[in-house]
C-alpha cells in the first residue's frame, strides 16, 4: 500500500472516531439528563436511563459486529497482482 493511501487512511479512522465518540456522548448525555429522579435536594439520572443507555451501547456494539462480518477477507493463499 503506498504512503499516501495509508496517510489518508488513518486520518479517515481518526475523524470517524472523533465524530462516534462525540456522537455518542451527545446521545448518551440526552437520555440521562432526560429521565432524572429527584433524591433528596439532588435531581440524579433514573435507574431507566441507565437502562436505556446500557441498551442503546448494546444496540451500538451489535450493529458494529455486523458491519465487522461484512469486511472482506483477504486469504493467505491469494496472490497480489502488482502493476
Amino acid at each position: 500500500m503506498p504512503l499516501s493511501e495509508s496517510a489518508a487512511a488513518n486520518s479517515l479512522n481518526t475523524l470517524m472516531r472523533s465524530i462516534g465518540t462525540s456522537t455518542s456522548a451527545a446521545v448518551i448525555g440526552v437520555v440521562l439528563a432526560a429521565m432524572t429522579t429527584l433524591i433528596g435536594d439532588a435531581v440524579v439520572p433514573s435507574l431507566d436511563a441507565f437502562r436505556i443507555t446500557f441498551l442503546v451501547a448494546i444496540v451500538a456494539a451489535l450493529v458494529s459486529l455486523m458491519f465487522t462480518a461484512l469486511i472482506p477477507r483477504v486469504h493467505p493463499t491469494a496472490r497480489r497482482v502488482e502493476k
